[in-house]
């Protein structure tokens, strides 16, 4: 769960650290099955991150803006309920 830019910031070593080698699934033929479909999982992996952390359309760019705007607006409205 991504609550706050600081949680997002906690994480990222380990988003960046993804490899779909390393997926797991509940029924390991579920999982044999996805990645024979993955031609070249290195590719993969840095299609995924660009997703994630490409500086100005990621993902996490994204979720970081967002949360931070989420965060100023309810610091603010609480603040304007205690006044």
């Amino acid at each position: 769960l991504v609550h706050s830019p600081e949680s997002l910031a906690n994480h990222e070593i380990e988003l960046q650290g993804l490899d779909v080698r390393k997926a797991q699934a509940s029924v390991p033929a579920d999982r044999d099955m996805i990645l024979c479909r993955i031609k070249d999982p290195e590719a993969f992996n840095c299609s995924l991150k660009a997703l994630l952390f490409d500086p100005t359309s990621g993902l996490v760019t994204a979720w970081g803006v967002h949360l931070s705007a989420i965060t100023l607006v309810t610091e603010q409205a609480v603040e304007a309920a205690i006044d």
